[in-house]
């Protein structure tokens, strides 16, 4: 095989290597449930003591999925200028939502007991897991900087299943770069009570393997 044909073929071999994997979606319903399932690509797991994490990076079009779908079904239905409304009120959200990286987190016990309710000191683990886990959890970049939590939420389910899915928000930026430039980025969790040593749960962005072709 000749030089030429050696580098032709190198080359479509890394096109194919870099874009061949790529999902595109055009349904906002469908990208959220998407992401949002077992077989989301960047859905990682693994078990630690008596209890299962799982965590999921969460594009800002799942966060705002409703209000996508909500665009979608208006075109055609409602006059111009409501849709450039539903567009501006569309794109100053996700504008909010791309100054951050958003993950979830579910602590599943893995004996069937509550995370919460399982134990006698419920009230004091509710109140801790609802305000005060944030000292817990970093992400950690390629390079070992460890960037703090901004914000986070916990589910409400009031003991309808045993584990507790958490919404946590990462700065998108730190000092300058940003996170998903970093080659590597991993959530820490610390040991807080649970007896499972430090939980590690590590993606390598950009993010990037599902994409929602969606004309805002």
């Amino acid at each position: 095989m000749s030089l030429h044909k050696i580098k032709l073929f190198c080359f479509w071999l890394t096109c194919i290597f870099l874009f061949g994997c790529q999902q595109t979606l055009e349904d906002p319903a469908e990208f959220a449930r998407l992401i949002r399932g077992p077989q989301s690509p960047y859905l990682r797991e693994t078990r630690n003591g008596d209890f299962q994490f799982s965590s999921n990076f969460l594009p800002a079009e799942v966060l705002i999925s409703e209000e996508l779908s909500n665009y979608k079904n208006s075109l055609g239905a409602v006059g111009e200028s409501t849709q450039k409304t539903l567009k501006q009120r569309i794109q100053i959200e996700l504008d909010s939502y791309h100054d951050f990286l958003y993950f979830s987190l579910h602590i599943r016990p893995l004996q069937g007991s509550d995370l919460v309710y399982g134990n006698s000191d419920f009230f004091d683990r509710l109140n801790f897991l609802m305000f005060g886990l944030d000292e817990f959890i970093s992400l950690q970049t390629n390079e070992g900087e460890e960037i703090p939590l901004e914000n986070y939420s916990m589910d409400r389910t009031f003991g309808l299943t045993g584990g507790r899915t958490f919404l946590l928000a990462f700065p998108a930026t730190w000092n300058g770069n940003k996170l998903e430039d970093s080659g590597k980025l991993t959530l820490v969790l610390k040991e807080f009570g649970l007896q499972t040593g430090e939980v590690r749960l590590s993606w390598n962005p950009p993010f990037n393997d599902v994409k929602l072709n969606f004309p805002i």
